[in-house]
This record gives C-alpha cells, structure tokens and sequence, in this order.
C-alpha cells in the first residue's frame, strides 16, 4: 500500500486516472498511510504565506496529489468526516448569461462564479433530490479543476417557489478557475461561430478534457443525463485552453432511483442513445448512455459541425439546421423512409432513434477519420456503439454485476480516455 500512495504523484502527472479507481477502496491502511505521508509532507514543507484569500479559491493552484487523494477518500464516504453544510445563503450577485447555455455567470467582488441550476423534478421525492444535490455539492466541493476537469463547487443555493413553501430549484455556485483576462463561452457558441473553428489539436484537447470530466462524474457515483454543447463551458486565454462540463441539471446518484422520465425534446434526443429517447425511455439510465452522449459530442467536435442550429431572434430557439438536413437526405437516399407509417406514431418516432444512430455511426466511419484520423475515429465508434451486443469495449453482460461501477470505470479509462490521451497532433 506504501507503494499506491507514493506513486499518486507520479500518475497525476502522468494523468493516469487509475489512481482514482484506488480512492475508491474501502481499505483504512490506505488512510493510515495517507495521513502518515501528509504529516511527513507537511514537516518539510517551507512556511506557507498565510491562508488563501477567499479571491483565490477555485483558480490556478493546484492540489497536492496526496491532499487530493485525502479530500477525495472524504468525500466518497457515505458519511464524510467533515460536516460541513454545503447550502448557502441567497447571493446578492447579477447573473450574466451564457450564449447557448442554461449556465450563467456572476461576479461577488472580485471573485467570478458559474451558476448551473438543478431544477426539481416532479416523480421523484424531494428529499432524495435533496440529497442527490447535497452529496454532489460535496463531493465537487473536493476536486482539482485541472485534474478532473470538473469545476469547484462554492456550494448550492435553494431556491424557493414565490410562496416560499417549497422549494423548486437548486443553484449550484462554482468557481471560476485561474479567472483573470479569460474568454468564456459555451461550446455550442463555438460550434455556431465560423471564425471559431479551432485547429485539430485544439480539437483533440477539448475531446480529451470532455472525456474527462464525464469519466470523474462517474467516478464520484453520479450519471450525468445532459451531454451536450449547451453544458460543456470553453474557457481559454493567451496560455490555457480549457474545457469543464456542466448542465447538471437532470443528474442523479449512479445507484439511485429512476422514475424512467424523459421528454420529446428533438434537441436532447440528438445526444441521447435510442432507447432513451421520448417521454417513456425504454430503458433505465446508465453510465453507459453518457458514454454514448460523449461519443455524440466527440464526432460533432471532430468535424467541427452544430448538429442543432439557431434562431437568430432576441431569445435564440434550437431549430433544425444543414446538419439535421443532411441526416434527411441521407434518410431518403437509403430508402428508409416508410410513407405509410404516420409520423407522430411511437413507431416511426423509434425508426428515426435507431436511424440516427445508424447515421451517427456512418458519419463516424467515413467521414471523421479524413478530418482526425483512425484513432480518434475508433475512439467515437466505441462510445456510439458502447450499448451494442458484441461492442469489444462495452458490450457484454458483466455490468449486471458491477454495482460499484469498477468495470465500467476501467473500461472507459482503457478503452477511451487511454486512447484518446495517446492521439498526438
């Protein structure tokens, strides 16, 4: 166990996310020998300057690997040691929106702040919503920004219907990392910009840093539910190019109840597998359907195309763009389309799922691989099909069995976080 401990810092710098993996055993020599090598560290350490200023928090510096892993170990308890409340009074802060993205920012100060809103959701109890965002607040309260590509959580603030009875919505508060003289903007600005098309390195960068944040938010035990440009923030300057996924807005705790909702939102459908789809998914989520969300954002990134589009009034609207006509095209030149079947019927409705999908795959076959190669294409090709019978990554039956999420977590690591890492532009 000496030798787990003491190579953290050298797979940190190596981002060998395998580490976290150890984290998450619940084994209290690891404890023993984190708190013994943390007092030896701190014996040998210069002097510091004096406590961080509150302006500070959640920017550039980054935590020790074994302050990390310590927080870390704390936050993945069912009952951590440090009972700190993470909801928060009402901030008297003007929020600013973000171009194509429910997330906002605001300023207190000095310090920056990206408000990401959880909206409660009818079926499911209050109390448990209470609690999902209580331990996501902690545990994201816990994370290197730069390692996890995760923000760091402030804490959350309820928000209360106009009675003041109940409450109706939950305002997560991040910091905003490393804050001065930095371009913020959602990626699907990015997408809609024609100036904005970034070089194939850039791109890779933003795929790596996505994969990223989706491989920690299941490694904390949560699914996420909302992949999409709308929730993945941009935010670079003249010496960083960063990625941080947000839009928690539908979350829930890995191995918590589901009230198998959805919506027919043609948008959402887009980045969901096909049988998520609708208002009456067939199926109950799993990590798997994040990791065939991510692959969906990975193709749209690598060939640097909006699949949504829109309008261009005062309150812009999601409509359906040249991306969603090519898809049509492509429908009519493969003579998919049956003329007899009604349109609004279940039946035809579940067609275009499995058609999209379809689609998705050929996109990621033919065309992806002239733009960002073999590699970063194999990589697409594993998450689109991660659900499919026979997927070489994902797809066997293991899973009914992995009530921790090990395998899935290991999977993902080895079969795209690893690979993404090892593309080099």
């Amino acid at each position: 166990m000496n030798t787990v401990v003491s190579n953290l810092e050298d797979w940190q710098r190596r981002y060998d996310p395998s580490w976290f993996l150890i984290m998450r055993i619940a084994d209290p020599v690891i404890d023993q020998q984190l708190a013994a090598q943390e007092a030896e560290q701190a014996q040998s350490a210069a002097p510091a300057q004096g406590p961080a200023s509150s302006v500070n928090q959640g920017r550039d510096e980054r935590q020790s690997p074994l302050g990390l892993a310590a927080s870390l170990r704390d936050a993945l308890r069912p009952d951590p040691r440090r009972h700190i409340s993470v909801f928060l009074p009402p901030l008297e802060v003007q929020k600013i929106d973000i171009p194509f993205s429910n997330a906002k920012i605001a300023q207190r100060g000095r310090q920056w702040y990206i408000i990401d809103r959880y909206s409660c959701q009818s079926g499911r109890s209050l109390s448990a919503q209470n609690n999902d965002v209580r331990t996501l607040a902690q545990k994201l309260s816990s994370v290197d920004p730069w390692t996890f590509a995760l923000l760091k959580c402030k804490g959350v603030i309820k928000v209360m219907d106009d009675y003041r009875q109940q409450i109706r919505s939950f305002d997560f508060v991040f910091y905003v990392p490393d804050s001065n003289d930095q371009d913020l903007q959602s990626l699907r600005q990015n997408l809609l910009m024609d100036e904005m098309i970034h070089s194939v390195s850039k791109r890779v960068l933003i795929a790596k840093e996505l994969a990223k944040s989706v491989n920690y938010v299941h490694n904390l035990k949560f699914v996420h539910k909302h992949i999409c440009p709308e929730t993945i923030l941009l935010f670079h300057n003249d010496s960083r190019f960063s990625t941080f996924l947000v839009g928690f807005d539908n979350f829930r705790a890995a191995d918590g109840g589901t009230i198998m909702a959805g919506d027919s939102a043609w948008e959402r459908n887009l980045y969901r597998h096909p049988s998520r789809q609708g208002d009456f998914p067939e199926e109950a989520y799993m990590m798997q359907h994040d990791a065939y969300s991510l692959g969906v954002c990975l193709l749209e990134i690598g060939l640097w195309q909006s699949f949504v589009a829109y309008s261009s009034n005062a309150k812009p609207a999601p409509q359906r763009g040249e991306a969603y006509r090519q898809f049509s095209k492509w429908l009519e030149d493969m003579g998919t389309i049956q003329k007899a079947i009604n349109p609004r019927s279940p039946e035809y409705q579940t067609m275009i799922a499995l058609k999209l999908k379809e689609y998705f795959v050929h996109l990621a076959q033919t065309k992806l691989p002239i733009s960002m190669g073999d590699q970063y294409s194999a990589v697409v090709m594993t998450c689109l099909t991660c659900l499919d019978e026979g997927n070489e990554g994902f797809g066997d039956d293991d899973y009914i069995s992995d009530e921790e999420g090990i395998q899935m977590a290991v999977r993902f690591i080895d079969k795209i976080l690893t690979r993404l890492d090892g593309i080099n532009v």
